[in-house]
């Protein structure tokens, strides 16, 4: 169990609960804050949604509530999202880029693979209404998330789809090469490829490593490493970078 600060427990208790979402108090948080109680929110199961101001919970939520309240600690559920799925979301600066790197076009079909909480999905959905948008994710908890939150989400592993795609823009996991399998296996499934990886994509010398090197550089693609830190509000240190290859020339 996570204990939470004085700070976040005196803004969730000031809080409203309603059967299964829960209202911030109408004040501004800054950012620090605002993630410290976002964390406790969404390890207990809510997405924020824009268009309500709510967190939205996918079943009654009061009675765990009241124990967080009474208790001031909250189970780490996403912790464990961390370690089995490498679940860090992408920061919405670094998905607003990925979105513009991949050029989308007005009839493209696009996919987030492994989309966890649907990070990019939002901005490609808030750019793009009009396009259709697939997600793809592994995990139960967060497939439901995107469901709710009015994405098509097909739940299984990424790397069993052969479906093609014109754009896909993705933040796969990282250990033991995932991240290098998962890159390799969009760029035969979509013209326009921008994803995240482990900075172990520019040097490592194991085969699926070196393959999708030379894959990236016979598309004209390009490899960048990311600053150090970029994934630090999302609970890491891990050093990343990004992969985007343009087979349309642009």
């Amino acid at each position: 169990m996570n204990t939470i600060d004085t700070d976040t427990l005196e803004v969730l208790r000031n809080s409203t609960c309603a059967i299964d979402t829960i209202a911030l108090p109408n004040v501004t948080l800054d950012r620090k804050q605002y993630l410290a109680v976002n964390k406790v929110l969404e390890n207990l199961g809510g997405k924020w949604n824009r268009k309500q101001k709510v967190h939205i919970f996918s079943e009654d939520i009061t009675e765990p509530w009241q124990e967080v309240l009474e208790t001031g600690q909250y189970e780490a559920k996403l912790d464990e999202l961390n370690k089995v799925y490498n679940f860090f979301e992408t920061p919405e600066g670094l998905a607003q880029r990925m979105v513009a790197l991949a050029c989308i076009r007005e009839h493209d079909i696009i996919l987030e693979p492994s989309a966890g909480r649907g990070a990019i999905a939002r901005v490609i959905r808030d750019q793009y209404e009009e396009n259709e948008l697939q997600c793809i994710e592994m995990n139960q908890d967060n497939a439901m998330a995107l469901g709710i939150d009015g994405f098509n989400v097909d739940q299984y592993d990424f790397l069993d789809t052969h479906d093609v795609y014109d754009v896909i823009i993705a933040n796969p996991p990282f250990s033991k090469g995932r991240d290098a399998k998962h890159i390799i296996h969009m760029l035969g499934l979509a013209e326009v490829v921008v994803a995240i990886g482990s900075a172990a994509i520019e040097y490592r010398d194991a085969p699926v490593y070196r393959d999708l090197r030379t894959l990236i550089e016979r598309r004209g693609g390009s490899i960048e490493k990311l600053p150090t830190g970029t994934f630090k509000e999302s609970g890491t240190m891990v050093e990343t970078c990004l992969v985007v290859v343009n087979a349309r020339g642009f």
